[in-house]
């Protein structure tokens, strides 16, 4: 879990994201999300922590098209028969540095049952809309304050309350400017 966003105060007993983010010489391919997405598989399926509400993958220089059909062209049982094939190669000896992790009896199961459709990917442009809207990103990036709002236009005629006011308005702009009311 490279980011892990919440979205309440429960941390992973409550809805959550998960950002996994590469930062690659090339846009992501299949074989570069193999080991990524098996620990997502081993760690949920041994409750180490909660399945994700969303799982994305984001990269500076995107996703090839080869892992942009999984993601976007919604073939999560392809992403998963995929991800199997590719088991015993990328993650059976990678997920973890003190076991192996074969494929098998109920770890299987769970994989073949997991919902791939949560898998997907944020562009660059897409993260730095997300954080357009933080009050973090005008110092950042620069750039100025957030455009206001059309102001309405000004109605013909004053209210009846607001004339203490414009009188008082008017002698303040004569005193500035050095003339009679």
């Amino acid at each position: 879990i490279d980011i892990a966003a919440f979205k309440t105060d429960k941390g992973f007993a409550g809805g959550w994201d998960n950002y996994q983010c590469k930062h690659y010489k090339n846009a992501l391919y299949p074989t570069d999300v193999w080991l990524e997405l098996g620990k997502l598989c081993y760690y949920t399926f041994i409750k180490e922590y909660s399945v994700p509400e969303n799982y994305y993958f984001v990269a500076p220089l995107g996703i090839g098209t080869a892992l942009s059909k999984l993601l976007r062209g919604g073939k999560p049982d392809e992403l998963r028969k995929q991800l199997i094939k590719a088991w015993k190669k990328q993650c059976e000896n990678a997920i973890t540095s003190t076991k192996k992790i074969p494929l098998t009896g109920e770890l299987k199961a769970y994989v073949e049952a997991f919902d791939f459709s949560i898998v997907k990917d944020k562009t660059v442009l897409q993260m730095l809309e997300i954080h357009r809207k933080t009050p973090y990103y005008h110092h950042r990036f620069g750039g100025g304050l957030p455009l206001r709002p059309v102001n309405e236009a000004p109605p013909d005629d004053h209210a009846e309350i607001e004339a203490v006011y414009i009188q008082k308005l008017l002698e303040a702009y004569a005193e500035f400017l050095q003339k009679e009311t």
